[in-house]
């Protein structure tokens, strides 16, 4: 689950996430990308996961 606002936002984004975040020495190449999950054209890739929040 990524949790992130922008700068000066009114807002905060709870997004379903699966992988992780960019190295601070990431190259921005995509197919370099660490824990990037690739699939063949035709293939299916299916993940679920629940969040529950209270307040």
């Amino acid at each position: 689950m990524g949790i992130w606002s922008a700068k000066d936002a009114d807002f905060v984004c709870i997004e379903p996430w699966c992988g992780i975040a960019d190295h601070v020495s990431a190259s921005g190449e995509l197919t370099e990308k660490e824990g990037i999950i690739s699939i063949a054209p035709g293939d299916a890739f299916q993940r679920e996961w629940t969040a529950t929040f209270s307040k």
